[in-house]
């Protein structure tokens, strides 16, 4: 049923009783909701705006006031005084206001049908109890408008109103108060939520949000090689920690997955949202690592050549901007140093179910916007914005423009996070994870 809007008019006696409403004073225009159409019997009016001191009463007590109700069933009628879906015709009302309770105009009508009172208790700090008593008061409706006088009319006692003011400001001045501690109480349970993230990647050891494997106060902390290490030593949550491979002279903090299949995998490469930069990197940029290790982040060629210095499995995770993952895998994954170029190995191909781009990379030397290594006279790095092991150029690309999904623009053909394989090269993935275990 949709929300209808009525106009409620105060008048003067002649108009009243000849059913005119003169629309050029609009400040007497009062627009009033109704909810169910054709179904109202009862009406409770409350006026808000009065006085606890019958000298400052805005209506005066002894005297009647006239009103008339106005729709034609849209959302303004301001200009119409005919029909409408509230009442089916326009409705005429008369307010006589009650001197005090004693006023013998102000007892119940003989017409009315008597209805069941509605109590509405308040407790206060006291733990006494105020009630205030709601009876609704039958109106009877004319069919249709017309001058001659209604017979039966509403009558209000508005004495009654102006004693229980001080419980509606209370209410609303408690439900102000709610509204408040529901603010505070949601800003608290989103604290919680990111204290409760915070916790749940921690484990022993934890501090300034990286972990390091713990070890009793008099001894120095145990550093494993690599993630793998980590999980077999119970450290089961994904997160940050230290490790020392060998043959590196010092730790180095990397991101650990111990969720996905087989467990135990070092993250060398995460994008999954274009907060961090990656085309047009130099060589030095690609070389020591950027971004950060609990966002988007390339960990670095001097750490990856590290950390394969045994072949290794490397695992792409990817995803597209409407929630579609794949994933590939290959046994053999390795990178010779800098003196190399970081020349790649790529392993076999083993798994997955987005083909493989990867392969054809074998052999290929890293190139980047500064140092072109690639096989082709252009400089692939410079073409598709990408520092990544161009031949002549690439099948997969995953360092290149965050953009989601297709393009036509020639600007961004295969310059995107790119596997060929899966979405050809107008296609940008959304989600990029490389991740090395060993095997």
């Amino acid at each position: 049923m949709e929300e209808m809007f009525e106009n409620l008019w105060i008048v003067d006696k002649p108009s009243y009783d000849a059913c005119a409403v003169d629309t050029s004073q609009p400040q007497n225009r009062i627009a009033m909701n109704c909810d169910t159409p054709l179904e109202l019997r009862y009406y409770t009016i409350v006026f808000q705006r009065f006085s606890a001191n019958p000298d400052g009463l805005e209506f005066e007590p002894g005297k009647n006031y006239y009103f008339i109700a106005t729709s034609s069933g849209r959302h303004s009628s301001l200009n119409e005084t005919s029909g409408g879906r509230c009442s089916t015709h326009n409705m005429k009302m008369k307010i006589y206001v009650c001197v005090d309770s004693n006023d013998p105009r102000c007892s119940t009508s003989p017409m009315s049908t008597p209805q069941p009172t509605n109590t509405i208790s308040l407790h206060t700090t006291n733990s006494q109890s105020d009630s205030v008593h709601i009876s609704p008061t039958p109106v009877t409706q004319q069919l249709y408008c017309s001058a001659s006088p209604v017979n039966h009319y509403e009558q209000l006692s508005l004495s009654k109103i102006t004693n229980n003011t001080n419980l509606i400001s209370e209410i609303l001045n408690h439900t102000s108060q709610l509204t408040e501690l529901w603010a505070q109480l949601r800003i608290m349970t989103d604290k919680l939520d990111k204290i409760q993230d915070e916790l749940d990647n921690c484990s022993h050891g934890a501090r300034y949000g990286h972990l390091t494997a713990a070890t009793p106060s008099t001894a120095a902390p145990i550093l494993y090689a690599d993630c793998k290490e980590l999980f077999n030593a119970g450290y089961r949550v994904s997160g940050v920690y230290d490790i020392k491979p060998p043959g590196s002279n010092e730790s180095f903090p990397v991101y650990c997955d111990q969720q996905t299949a087989i467990k135990g995998w070092t993250v060398i490469q995460k994008r999954f949202n274009g907060s961090v930069i990656f085309s047009n990197r130099t060589w030095a940029e690609y070389r020591n690592g950027f971004g950060s290790l609990t966002g988007e982040f390339w960990l670095g060629l001097d750490k990856i050549h590290i950390l394969t210095k045994t072949p290794t499995r490397i695992r792409f995770d990817l995803g597209t901007p409407d929630g579609v993952n794949r994933f590939a895998a290959y046994q053999g994954f390795t990178i010779n140093g800098e003196d190399d170029k970081y020349r790649l190995t790529t392993g076999r191909f083993i798994a997955g179910n987005c083909g493989n781009s990867f392969s054809s990379a074998n052999g290929n030397r890293f190139s980047t916007v500064d140092q072109d290594n690639d096989n082709s006279p252009k400089s692939c790095a410079q073409e598709y914005k990408s520092g990544w092991w161009h031949g002549r150029c690439h099948r997969s690309s995953l360092n290149g423009l965050y953009f989601l999904g297709s393009s036509s623009d020639p600007y961004y053909y295969a310059s995107g996070i790119t596997w060929y394989t899966w979405k050809g090269y107008s296609y940008s993935l959304s989600k990029s994870e490389m991740k090395i275990r060993i095997w």
